[in-house]
Protein backbone atom coordinates (compact mmCIF):
# COMPACT_ATOMS: atom_id res chain seq x y z
CA UNK A 1 0.00 0.00 0.00
CA UNK A 2 2.89 2.43 1.01
CA UNK A 3 4.96 1.67 -2.45
CA UNK A 4 1.09 2.41 -4.46
CA UNK A 5 0.87 5.89 -2.78
CA UNK A 6 4.39 6.61 -2.95
CA UNK A 7 4.74 5.70 -6.78
CA UNK A 8 1.54 8.11 -7.43
CA UNK A 9 3.33 10.66 -5.62
CA UNK A 10 6.79 10.10 -7.75
CA UNK A 11 4.18 10.06 -10.66
CA UNK A 12 2.49 13.35 -10.03
CA UNK A 13 6.19 15.34 -8.51
CA UNK A 14 7.99 13.88 -12.13
CA UNK A 15 5.10 15.21 -14.23
CA UNK A 16 4.69 18.86 -12.17
CA UNK A 17 8.85 18.93 -12.36
CA UNK A 18 8.65 18.69 -16.15
CA UNK A 19 6.64 21.39 -16.39
CA UNK A 20 8.19 23.28 -13.97
CA UNK A 21 11.75 22.79 -16.46
CA UNK A 22 9.32 23.74 -19.48
CA UNK A 23 8.32 26.78 -17.60
CA UNK A 24 12.23 28.14 -16.58
CA UNK A 25 13.25 27.17 -20.56
CA UNK A 26 10.26 29.77 -21.83
CA UNK A 27 11.11 32.14 -18.86
CA UNK A 28 14.88 32.22 -20.09
CA UNK A 29 14.06 32.58 -23.67
CA UNK A 30 11.35 35.31 -23.00
CA UNK A 31 13.72 37.60 -20.75
CA UNK A 32 16.17 37.40 -23.40
CA UNK A 33 13.82 38.41 -26.28
CA UNK A 34 12.82 41.77 -23.73
CA UNK A 35 16.52 42.69 -23.03
CA UNK A 36 17.09 42.47 -26.60
CA UNK A 37 14.00 43.83 -28.15
CA UNK A 38 13.39 47.03 -25.98
CA UNK A 39 16.71 47.56 -24.15
CA UNK A 40 14.95 48.79 -21.62
CA UNK A 41 16.03 47.47 -18.11
CA UNK A 42 13.22 49.11 -16.32
CA UNK A 43 10.56 47.17 -18.55
CA UNK A 44 12.65 43.97 -17.44
CA UNK A 45 12.76 44.63 -14.54
CA UNK A 46 8.91 45.78 -14.07
CA UNK A 47 8.10 42.41 -15.95
CA UNK A 48 9.92 40.42 -12.90
CA UNK A 49 7.90 42.39 -10.37
CA UNK A 50 4.63 42.74 -11.88
CA UNK A 51 5.01 38.59 -12.27
CA UNK A 52 6.32 37.92 -8.87
CA UNK A 53 3.05 40.06 -7.00
CA UNK A 54 0.56 37.22 -7.14
CA UNK A 55 1.64 34.49 -4.84
CA UNK A 56 2.95 37.45 -2.60
CA UNK A 57 -0.70 39.03 -2.51
CA UNK A 58 -2.86 35.51 -3.31
CA UNK A 59 -1.10 33.07 -1.36
CA UNK A 60 -3.03 33.68 1.94
CA UNK A 61 -6.22 33.39 -0.13
CA UNK A 62 -4.78 30.39 -1.89
CA UNK A 63 -4.23 28.18 1.14
CA UNK A 64 -7.72 28.51 2.17
CA UNK A 65 -8.75 27.46 -1.24
CA UNK A 66 -6.77 24.40 -1.21
CA UNK A 67 -8.40 23.70 2.39
CA UNK A 68 -12.10 23.88 0.38
CA UNK A 69 -11.98 22.54 -2.69
CA UNK A 70 -10.44 19.74 -4.49
CA UNK A 71 -6.66 19.80 -4.05
CA UNK A 72 -6.73 17.61 -7.54
CA UNK A 73 -8.89 19.76 -9.49
CA UNK A 74 -6.73 23.23 -8.24
CA UNK A 75 -3.77 22.06 -9.22
CA UNK A 76 -5.22 20.63 -12.74
CA UNK A 77 -6.75 24.16 -13.18
CA UNK A 78 -4.10 25.80 -12.63
CA UNK A 79 -1.57 23.32 -15.06
CA UNK A 80 -4.36 24.16 -17.78
CA UNK A 81 -4.38 27.72 -17.34
CA UNK A 82 -1.08 27.53 -17.92
CA UNK A 83 -1.19 25.86 -20.69
CA UNK A 84 -3.46 28.45 -22.10
CA UNK A 85 -0.98 31.28 -21.35
CA UNK A 86 1.67 29.15 -23.25
CA UNK A 87 -0.36 28.81 -25.71
CA UNK A 88 -1.27 32.47 -26.12
CA UNK A 89 2.30 33.50 -26.08
CA UNK A 90 3.04 30.93 -28.76
CA UNK A 91 0.73 32.73 -31.45
CA UNK A 92 1.45 36.05 -30.47
CA UNK A 93 5.15 35.64 -31.27
CA UNK A 94 5.05 33.66 -34.62
CA UNK A 95 2.11 36.28 -35.60
CA UNK A 96 5.03 38.82 -34.84
CA UNK A 97 2.38 40.25 -32.48
CA UNK A 98 4.83 39.60 -28.91
CA UNK A 99 5.39 42.40 -26.94
CA UNK A 100 6.40 43.36 -22.92
CA UNK A 101 3.47 44.22 -22.17
CA UNK A 102 1.50 40.71 -23.48
CA UNK A 103 3.94 39.10 -21.77
CA UNK A 104 3.63 41.01 -18.56
CA UNK A 105 -0.18 40.54 -18.68
CA UNK A 106 0.29 36.70 -19.75
CA UNK A 107 2.94 36.37 -17.26
CA UNK A 108 0.08 37.66 -14.01
CA UNK A 109 -2.20 35.10 -15.27
CA UNK A 110 -0.06 32.46 -15.20
CA UNK A 111 1.30 33.58 -11.32
CA UNK A 112 -1.90 33.31 -10.48
CA UNK A 113 -2.80 30.08 -11.51
CA UNK A 114 0.47 28.80 -9.65
CA UNK A 115 0.12 30.81 -6.52
CA UNK A 116 -3.27 28.64 -5.91
CA UNK A 117 -1.60 24.87 -7.35
CA UNK A 118 1.05 25.38 -4.96
CA UNK A 119 -0.93 25.64 -2.07
CA UNK A 120 -2.84 23.01 -2.82
CA UNK A 121 0.23 20.88 -3.56
CA UNK A 122 1.65 21.34 -0.34
CA UNK A 123 -1.38 20.47 1.28
CA UNK A 124 -2.10 16.65 -0.97
CA UNK A 125 1.48 15.60 0.21
CA UNK A 126 0.15 14.21 3.78
CA UNK A 127 -2.82 13.06 2.09
CA UNK A 128 -1.03 11.30 -0.60
CA UNK A 129 1.74 9.87 1.12
CA UNK A 130 2.56 7.79 4.55
CA UNK A 131 3.53 9.65 8.08
CA UNK A 132 6.81 8.10 8.15
CA UNK A 133 7.94 8.72 4.30
CA UNK A 134 6.79 12.54 4.57
CA UNK A 135 10.60 13.31 4.93
CA UNK A 136 11.41 11.38 1.60
CA UNK A 137 8.08 12.48 -0.24
CA UNK A 138 9.27 16.62 0.39
CA UNK A 139 13.08 15.52 -0.45
CA UNK A 140 11.47 14.39 -3.66
CA UNK A 141 9.69 17.41 -4.04
CA UNK A 142 12.22 19.50 -3.40
CA UNK A 143 15.24 18.11 -5.65
CA UNK A 144 12.71 17.49 -8.65
CA UNK A 145 11.54 21.26 -8.95
CA UNK A 146 15.14 22.22 -7.80
CA UNK A 147 16.37 20.44 -10.78
CA UNK A 148 14.46 21.89 -13.14
CA UNK A 149 14.98 25.68 -11.97
CA UNK A 150 18.62 24.59 -12.52
CA UNK A 151 17.92 22.85 -15.79
CA UNK A 152 16.44 25.42 -17.77
CA UNK A 153 18.41 28.61 -18.32
CA UNK A 154 21.17 25.85 -19.43
CA UNK A 155 19.06 23.89 -21.76
CA UNK A 156 17.70 27.21 -22.84
CA UNK A 157 20.93 29.11 -23.41
CA UNK A 158 21.96 26.23 -26.10
CA UNK A 159 18.76 25.06 -27.93
CA UNK A 160 17.52 28.74 -28.52
CA UNK A 161 20.52 29.22 -30.99
CA UNK A 162 19.09 26.31 -33.07
CA UNK A 163 15.30 26.33 -32.31
CA UNK A 164 14.65 30.34 -31.41
CA UNK A 165 12.46 31.22 -28.93
CA UNK A 166 9.07 29.40 -30.50
CA UNK A 167 10.74 26.45 -29.99
CA UNK A 168 11.28 27.04 -26.71
CA UNK A 169 7.55 27.67 -25.97
CA UNK A 170 6.85 24.32 -28.09
CA UNK A 171 8.71 22.63 -25.55
CA UNK A 172 6.94 24.35 -22.95
CA UNK A 173 3.95 23.48 -24.25
CA UNK A 174 4.63 19.74 -24.17
CA UNK A 175 5.81 19.79 -20.80
CA UNK A 176 2.61 21.00 -19.57
CA UNK A 177 0.75 18.28 -21.40
CA UNK A 178 3.10 16.02 -19.78
CA UNK A 179 2.11 17.60 -16.22
CA UNK A 180 -1.80 17.59 -16.54
CA UNK A 181 -1.35 14.08 -17.82
CA UNK A 182 0.44 12.94 -14.21
CA UNK A 183 -2.15 14.93 -12.79
CA UNK A 184 -5.49 13.05 -14.44
CA UNK A 185 -4.09 10.05 -14.16
CA UNK A 186 -3.20 9.60 -10.12
CA UNK A 187 -5.43 9.97 -7.22
CA UNK A 188 -6.09 13.01 -4.68
CA UNK A 189 -7.61 11.92 -1.36
CA UNK A 190 -9.41 15.77 0.05
CA UNK A 191 -9.35 16.27 3.64
CA UNK A 192 -13.01 15.48 5.33
CA UNK A 193 -13.06 18.48 7.52
CA UNK A 194 -13.86 21.66 6.00
CA UNK A 195 -12.89 25.12 7.57
CA UNK A 196 -15.28 27.37 8.84
CA UNK A 197 -16.23 30.24 6.78
CA UNK A 198 -16.44 32.97 9.22
CA UNK A 199 -13.15 31.99 11.08
CA UNK A 200 -11.50 32.40 7.65
CA UNK A 201 -13.10 35.86 6.58
CA UNK A 202 -11.48 37.75 9.19
CA UNK A 203 -8.39 35.08 10.15
CA UNK A 204 -5.86 37.47 7.95
CA UNK A 205 -6.14 40.75 9.40
CA UNK A 206 -6.47 39.53 12.79
CA UNK A 207 -2.91 37.20 11.98
CA UNK A 208 -1.48 40.56 10.51
CA UNK A 209 -2.23 42.99 13.56
CA UNK A 210 -1.08 40.33 16.14
CA UNK A 211 2.08 40.17 14.36
CA UNK A 212 2.72 43.19 14.56
CA UNK A 213 2.23 44.28 17.92
CA UNK A 214 3.84 40.91 18.95
CA UNK A 215 6.81 42.45 17.76
CA UNK A 216 7.08 45.83 18.74
CA UNK A 217 6.97 44.36 21.79
CA UNK A 218 9.88 42.37 21.21
CA UNK A 219 12.25 45.26 19.38
CA UNK A 220 14.65 42.32 18.79
CA UNK A 221 12.86 40.38 16.78
CA UNK A 222 11.58 43.60 15.04
CA UNK A 223 15.03 44.82 13.68
CA UNK A 224 16.23 41.85 12.88
CA UNK A 225 12.95 41.64 10.32
CA UNK A 226 14.10 45.43 8.74
CA UNK A 227 18.01 44.24 8.93
CA UNK A 228 17.22 40.56 6.67
CA UNK A 229 14.45 42.94 4.74
CA UNK A 230 17.38 44.46 3.12
CA UNK A 231 19.75 41.84 2.60
CA UNK A 232 16.82 39.92 0.69
CA UNK A 233 16.38 43.49 -0.74
CA UNK A 234 20.07 43.05 -2.12
CA UNK A 235 19.73 39.56 -3.01
CA UNK A 236 17.01 39.89 -5.29
CA UNK A 237 18.49 42.93 -6.91
CA UNK A 238 21.48 41.38 -7.87
CA UNK A 239 19.07 38.12 -8.94
CA UNK A 240 17.08 40.88 -11.46
CA UNK A 241 19.96 42.84 -12.44
CA UNK A 242 22.18 39.72 -13.21
CA UNK A 243 21.10 39.05 -17.00
CA UNK A 244 20.85 42.74 -18.45
CA UNK A 245 24.34 43.13 -16.10
CA UNK A 246 26.13 40.65 -18.31
CA UNK A 247 24.04 40.72 -21.67
CA UNK A 248 26.38 43.40 -23.22
CA UNK A 249 29.71 40.96 -23.02
CA UNK A 250 28.24 37.43 -22.76
CA UNK A 251 26.88 35.20 -25.35
CA UNK A 252 23.81 32.86 -24.38
CA UNK A 253 24.99 29.94 -24.20
CA UNK A 254 27.47 31.87 -21.55
CA UNK A 255 24.71 33.22 -19.31
CA UNK A 256 22.53 30.27 -19.59
CA UNK A 257 25.76 28.01 -18.08
CA UNK A 258 26.31 30.29 -15.55
CA UNK A 259 23.13 30.54 -14.20
CA UNK A 260 22.78 26.75 -13.78
CA UNK A 261 26.33 27.09 -11.89
CA UNK A 262 25.06 29.73 -9.89
CA UNK A 263 22.22 27.38 -9.35
CA UNK A 264 24.62 24.65 -8.12
CA UNK A 265 25.90 27.18 -5.88
CA UNK A 266 22.28 28.18 -3.88
CA UNK A 267 22.06 23.85 -3.74
CA UNK A 268 25.35 23.55 -2.30
CA UNK A 269 24.76 26.83 -0.38
CA UNK A 270 21.33 25.07 1.54
CA UNK A 271 23.72 21.66 2.10
CA UNK A 272 26.44 23.85 3.92
CA UNK A 273 23.71 25.41 5.89
CA UNK A 274 22.58 22.39 7.75
CA UNK A 275 25.85 22.58 9.54
CA UNK A 276 24.97 25.38 11.59
CA UNK A 277 22.82 23.56 13.44
CA UNK A 278 23.08 23.95 17.42
CA UNK A 279 26.06 26.56 16.59
CA UNK A 280 25.85 29.80 19.53
CA UNK A 281 25.90 33.45 18.29
CA UNK A 282 23.98 33.34 15.31
CA UNK A 283 23.49 36.69 15.29
CA UNK A 284 27.17 37.10 14.97
CA UNK A 285 27.68 34.72 12.42
CA UNK A 286 24.73 35.95 10.43
CA UNK A 287 26.82 39.46 11.02
CA UNK A 288 29.63 38.07 10.12
CA UNK A 289 28.22 36.52 6.91
CA UNK A 290 26.44 39.67 5.79
CA UNK A 291 29.56 41.84 5.68
CA UNK A 292 31.28 39.04 3.24
CA UNK A 293 28.36 39.14 0.88
CA UNK A 294 28.25 43.17 0.91
CA UNK A 295 31.87 42.76 0.08
CA UNK A 296 31.00 40.31 -2.95
CA UNK A 297 28.16 42.84 -3.77
CA UNK A 298 30.63 45.79 -3.91
CA UNK A 299 33.58 43.81 -6.33
CA UNK A 300 31.31 41.51 -8.06
CA UNK A 301 30.25 43.89 -10.73
CA UNK A 302 33.48 45.35 -11.26
CA UNK A 303 34.91 43.32 -13.98
CA UNK A 304 33.22 42.87 -17.42
CA UNK A 305 34.01 39.17 -17.67
CA UNK A 306 31.93 36.22 -17.32
CA UNK A 307 33.64 34.81 -14.93
CA UNK A 308 35.07 37.24 -12.74
CA UNK A 309 31.12 38.66 -12.03
CA UNK A 310 30.11 34.30 -12.23
CA UNK A 311 32.61 33.77 -9.20
CA UNK A 312 31.45 36.50 -7.10
CA UNK A 313 28.01 35.73 -7.48
CA UNK A 314 28.55 32.33 -7.09
CA UNK A 315 29.53 32.81 -3.37
CA UNK A 316 26.99 35.55 -2.85
CA UNK A 317 24.18 32.66 -3.19
CA UNK A 318 26.46 29.98 -1.44
CA UNK A 319 26.37 32.44 1.35
CA UNK A 320 23.27 33.59 1.69
CA UNK A 321 21.43 30.26 2.36
CA UNK A 322 23.14 29.84 5.83
CA UNK A 323 22.39 33.68 6.66
CA UNK A 324 18.85 32.75 5.93
CA UNK A 325 18.95 29.59 7.97
CA UNK A 326 20.22 30.80 11.15
CA UNK A 327 17.87 33.75 10.94
CA UNK A 328 15.19 31.40 10.23
CA UNK A 329 16.66 29.25 13.33
CA UNK A 330 16.33 32.63 15.43
CA UNK A 331 13.06 33.22 14.94
CA UNK A 332 11.76 29.50 15.57
CA UNK A 333 13.77 29.89 19.08
CA UNK A 334 12.38 32.93 20.36
CA UNK A 335 9.00 33.34 19.10
CA UNK A 336 6.37 31.04 20.92
CA UNK A 337 5.16 27.87 19.49
CA UNK A 338 1.51 29.30 19.45
CA UNK A 339 1.78 32.07 18.08
CA UNK A 340 4.88 31.46 15.24
CA UNK A 341 2.14 30.90 12.33
CA UNK A 342 0.45 34.26 12.41
CA UNK A 343 4.33 35.36 13.14
CA UNK A 344 5.73 33.94 10.74
CA UNK A 345 3.32 34.40 8.01
CA UNK A 346 3.54 38.26 8.99
CA UNK A 347 7.66 37.82 8.58
CA UNK A 348 6.96 35.89 5.34
CA UNK A 349 4.75 38.91 3.66
CA UNK A 350 7.28 41.41 5.03
CA UNK A 351 9.99 39.78 3.32
CA UNK A 352 8.92 38.55 0.32
CA UNK A 353 7.62 42.37 -0.88
CA UNK A 354 11.86 42.90 -0.83
CA UNK A 355 11.93 41.15 -4.33
CA UNK A 356 8.88 43.26 -5.93
CA UNK A 357 10.19 46.57 -4.83
CA UNK A 358 13.72 45.93 -5.65
CA UNK A 359 12.86 44.95 -9.16
CA UNK A 360 11.04 48.09 -9.46
CA UNK A 361 13.71 50.48 -7.88
CA UNK A 362 16.17 48.69 -9.62
CA UNK A 363 14.85 49.21 -13.40
CA UNK A 364 14.22 52.52 -12.51
CA UNK A 365 17.39 53.85 -11.36
CA UNK A 366 19.29 51.99 -13.57
CA UNK A 367 17.54 53.18 -17.04
CA UNK A 368 16.90 56.23 -15.01
CA UNK A 369 20.16 57.28 -13.44
CA UNK A 370 23.13 54.87 -13.59
CA UNK A 371 22.87 53.85 -16.87
CA UNK A 372 23.01 57.36 -18.49
CA UNK A 373 25.96 58.29 -15.87
CA UNK A 374 27.94 55.82 -17.00
CA UNK A 375 27.63 56.07 -21.03
CA UNK A 376 30.47 57.39 -22.94
CA UNK A 377 29.86 61.05 -21.99
CA UNK A 378 28.08 60.22 -18.76
CA UNK A 379 28.92 62.84 -15.97
CA UNK A 380 30.65 59.64 -14.28
CA UNK A 381 32.28 58.46 -16.98
CA UNK A 382 35.41 59.63 -16.74
CA UNK A 383 35.95 59.56 -12.59
CA UNK A 384 34.17 55.71 -12.90
CA UNK A 385 35.31 54.72 -15.81
CA UNK A 386 38.39 53.77 -15.10
CA UNK A 387 37.38 50.94 -12.55
CA UNK A 388 34.06 50.32 -14.01
CA UNK A 389 34.50 51.39 -17.55
CA UNK A 390 31.72 53.07 -19.63
CA UNK A 391 29.04 52.04 -21.98
CA UNK A 392 26.26 49.24 -21.63
CA UNK A 393 25.78 47.90 -18.50
CA UNK A 394 28.20 49.65 -16.63
CA UNK A 395 25.83 52.17 -14.83
CA UNK A 396 24.03 48.62 -13.59
CA UNK A 397 27.61 47.45 -12.21
CA UNK A 398 27.72 50.86 -10.20
CA UNK A 399 24.33 50.59 -9.01
CA UNK A 400 25.14 46.85 -7.52
CA UNK A 401 28.05 48.19 -5.76
CA UNK A 402 26.09 51.22 -4.16
CA UNK A 403 23.86 48.49 -3.24
CA UNK A 404 26.79 46.08 -1.40
CA UNK A 405 27.98 49.85 0.17
CA UNK A 406 24.37 50.55 1.69
CA UNK A 407 24.25 46.84 2.82
CA UNK A 408 27.70 47.28 4.28
CA UNK A 409 26.16 49.98 6.22
CA UNK A 410 22.84 48.38 7.55
CA UNK A 411 25.05 45.58 8.85
CA UNK A 412 27.56 47.77 10.42
CA UNK A 413 23.94 50.20 12.19
CA UNK A 414 22.45 46.56 12.82
CA UNK A 415 25.30 44.90 14.71
CA UNK A 416 26.00 47.90 16.62
CA UNK A 417 22.23 48.19 17.86
CA UNK A 418 22.01 46.79 21.37
CA UNK A 419 18.50 44.67 20.50
CA UNK A 420 19.82 42.94 17.84
CA UNK A 421 23.53 42.30 18.88
CA UNK A 422 22.07 41.03 22.26
CA UNK A 423 18.89 39.14 20.81
CA UNK A 424 19.82 35.60 22.00
CA UNK A 425 20.52 36.92 25.51
CA UNK A 426 17.49 39.15 26.06
CA UNK A 427 14.82 37.24 24.69
CA UNK A 428 14.67 33.60 26.34
CA UNK A 429 14.48 30.27 23.96
CA UNK A 430 10.91 29.30 23.39
CA UNK A 431 10.10 26.45 25.82
CA UNK A 432 8.24 23.58 23.90
CA UNK A 433 7.54 21.47 26.85
CA UNK A 434 5.78 23.74 28.35
CA UNK A 435 3.50 24.13 25.85
CA UNK A 436 3.20 20.66 25.66
CA UNK A 437 2.38 20.30 28.88
CA UNK A 438 -0.68 23.29 28.98
CA UNK A 439 -2.50 22.05 26.52
CA UNK A 440 -2.30 18.29 27.64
Amino acid sequence: MKETKMSSFYFLIGGLSVSMLGGSVSGFGLSLWILDNYDSVSLFTLTAAVISLPPLLISPFAGVVADRWSRKKTILLSQIISIGCSLVLYFLYVNDALSVWYILSVGVVGSTAGAFGMPALSASVAMMVPKDLLPRANTVRSLGFGLAQLLGPALAGYLIVGIGLDGLLIINLLTYVVAITSVLMIFIPSPSEKIDEDEQGVSIWQQMSFAWTYLVERKGLLYLLVFYFFVNFNVSSIVVLFMPLVRPFATQEEIGLLMTVTGVGLVIGSGIAFLWRGMEHKVLIVMGLSTILSVLLIIAPVSESIYGVGVCIFFIVLLFPSVAALSQTLWQQKVALGVQGRVFGFRATIVGASGPVAYLLSGALADGIFEPMMAPDGSFASSLGSIYGVGKGRGIAVMISVYGALLLMVVGAAFLHPRVRKIEKELPDYDYSEVEAAHA
